[in-house]
């Protein structure tokens, strides 16, 4: 899995949602990539692995609530998702969209599109990558 620069969703936060686009062929679904990718090899761009990835999500503030109702299936204690900021909040409200794979989160659309849920140290790479790259054909407009 990967992620796709041409569509991108940030809800409000300092953690971002990349969005993918998948592509079926005859009835297998493929995700497409060119900017990040938890492969071992990209055509361009960065490249995590999902143990990065996932380490740096465990550290995001903003989705330490998410992960802890996906690891353990229990809802946090009151007091820290009243602690917790509205984006992390957004998340815990919204838990049927969100998902592991291979200890990595994922966001699945209401429309069903996989994106990636991008953790805030690597927010900027991923920005710079698909809006100041001439490939990209977004040039930060």
């Amino acid at each position: 899995m990967s992620i796709d620069q041409e569509e991108k969703e940030y809800p409000g936060s300092t953690s971002g949602v990349i969005q993918g686009a998948e592509r079926k062929d005859q009835g297998s679904t493929e995700f497409l990539a060119n900017t990040a990718s938890l492969a071992e090899e990209s055509a361009f761009g960065i490249q995590y692995t999902t143990d990065q990835l996932s380490s740096e999500q465990a550290m995001d503030p903003d989705l330490l609530l998410i992960l802890h109702w996906l690891q353990k299936e229990e809802e946090p204690p009151d007091n820290i998702v009243y602690m917790a900021g509205p984006a992390a909040k957004k998340y815990l409200v919204n838990k049927e969209q969100f998902f592991l794979d291979k200890a990595v989160l994922f966001n699945r659309s209401k429309s069903d599109q996989v994106r990636l849920v991008v953790p805030k140290a690597y927010i900027q790479e991923v920005l710079i990558l698909n809006h100041d790259l001439p490939i990209t054909g977004h040039q930060g407009i």
